[in-house]
């Protein structure tokens, strides 16, 4: 894989020297064509967005209007074209635009090369390379030497868990290119989910200003079919 530009994102998904060499010298690749289809399992959580979380969407999409909502997921692929891997990704704010407001993704880090070469040259999802840990007693996180993203669930309500509701959705990715285009892409999601409260704990260079740690509201997803369809040009 040919890295070229490096793709808009914060400071935790930048490519370091060893990584970009990795993906220069062909690891992961090639990587299958969009769309892809996936299963998976997520915690899927949103908090009011925080003074600074504006500024780490890319240049590019500043001129969209926005709404001040913050979504993080973790998520765990148990299918895909690339085999099972972990993904932690956010979003600083929503994108207001006709039709359901959009996502972009400047932080997304898997446990996969493969999936970093796919997202990468796919979707220009800036993926980099991080350890995940899914330890039974404790809260799950996705971690470098220079970030973390720790993520526990506890019951929405004192009485326990609530029910697990049908979901089914879309949620559309607008993402920056390295010569200031913009293309986008449809997440679908069809599903299980119930409402939690995700426990978040954030670490590193940007992360902390805008991916704020503390108790927030989200959807544990289970047994989730996903496609990710081919991105389109954008405006």
């Amino acid at each position: 894989m040919t890295t070229g530009p490096d793709l808009p994102s914060v400071l935790e998904s930048t490519l370091h020297a060893p990584l970009r060499a990795r993906l220069e010298a062909g690891e992961g690749g090639p990587p299958p064509a969009p769309p892809w289809d996936t299963r998976v399992s997520a915690v899927l959580w949103w908090h009011r967005a925080s003074p600074a979380a504006l500024a780490h969407v890319p240049s590019a999409l500043r001129d969209f209007k926005t709404l001040p909502i913050t979504v993080g997921a973790l998520v765990r692929y148990q299918e895909s074209p690339v085999g099972s891997y972990s993904e932690v990704f956010a979003s600083p704010v929503l994108l207001r635009r006709r039709g359901l407001p959009a996502v972009t993704v400047p932080f997304i880090a898997v446990d996969s090369l493969a999936s970093v070469v796919g997202g990468r040259a796919g979707w220009n999802l800036p993926k980099t390379l991080a350890r995940a840990l899914w330890p039974a007693d404790g809260p799950a996180r996705l971690e470098t030497d220079e970030w973390s993203v720790s993520v526990g669930v506890t019951p929405a309500t004192r009485t326990g868990a609530g029910p697990l509701l049908p979901l089914r959705g879309a949620l559309p990715v607008i993402q920056a290119s390295p010569d200031g285009g913009r293309r986008r892409s449809t997440v679908r999601l069809r599903g299980r989910a119930r409402f939690s409260r995700a426990d978040v704990s954030t670490r590193g260079p940007s992360l902390p200003q805008w991916l704020l740690t503390g108790r927030h509201p989200c959807l544990t997803i289970s047994g989730a079919r996903m496609q990710i369809t081919a991105p389109e040009r954008s405006v």
